[in-house]
C-alpha cells in the first residue's frame, strides 16, 4: 500500500513537470515592472481638477497560459485646474494623492496570432489610502492593455476611487517590465 502511494507521487511529480516543461519560461518567471499614468479627471471632482498623474509598481505571476495574478501600489496625485491654468512652474500647495493598493488580475484572450494576442484584459481592485488628511475608500481601475515586444505594457483604463466623494479618471499609460 506504501510503495503504491510513493509510486503515484513520483508519478504525479513527473506528469506536473512534464506539463510545465513544455510551457515557456514566461509563464513561471513573476513580472516586475514600473509604470507612470496621467488621465482626465471625470465626476464629482470634474470642476476643481483637472488632471491627474501616477506612479505604480507592479509584480504579476502568470498562473496559467492566459492569466497573470499580482499586486500592485504607487502614487496617485490629482492636480487642480488653478495649477494647470498657471503652467508648471509651481506645484500646488496641497494636491489631492493617494497611494493604492490592489490585487490585480489580467487575462489573455484566446487569440493566436496578429495584433491582438498581445491585447490582456482585466484591472485593479484595492484600498486607496488618501494622504494630506483625505479620506481613505475603496479603489478599482478596469482597464485594457496591449504589451509591446512583452515587456512594454501601454495601457487605457478607468481609475476609481470611493469614499465620501467618488473621485474618477480615464487613464492612459505606459510602463516596463523590469526582470524580461
Amino acid at each position: 500500500m506504501v510503495i503504491k502511494k510513493i509510486i503515484f507521487g513520483f508519478l504525479l511529480v513527473a506528469v506536473i513537470h512534464s506539463i510545465s516543461a513544455q510551457t515557456d519560461t514566461l509563464y513561471r518567471k513573476p513580472l516586475i515592472g514600473l509604470g507612470v499614468s496621467t488621465g482626465i479627471v471625470t465626476g464629482h471632482y470634474q470642476e476643481s481638477h483637472l488632471v491627474d498623474f501616477g506612479f505604480d509598481l507592479f509584480y504579476m505571476h502568470q498562473v496559467s497560459r492566459r492569466i497573470f495574478v499580482g499586486v500592485s501600489t504607487g502614487v496617485t496625485t490629482y492636480l487642480d485646474r488653478d495649477f494647470t491654468s498657471q503652467g508648471v512652474s509651481e506645484l500646488p500647495a496641497d494636491p489631492i494623492r493617494f497611494v493604492p493598493i490592489a490585487l490585480s488580475i489580467r487575462a489573455r484572450p484566446p487569440f493566436k496570432a496578429g495584433f491582438f494576442k498581445n491585447i490582456l484584459f482585466g484591472g485593479d481592485m484595492g484600498y486607496a489610502v488618501g494622504l494630506n488628511d483625505l479620506e481613505s475608500g475603496f479603489y478599482s481601475s478596469p482597464r485594457i492593455t496591449y504589451l509591446l515586444k512583452d515587456k512594454y505594457p501601454l495601457f487605457l483604463g478607468y481609475r476609481m476611487i470611493s469614499s465620501d466623494e467618488d473621485l474618477n479618471s480615464i487613464q492612459f499609460g505606459f510602463g516596463i517590465v523590469l526582470n524580461k
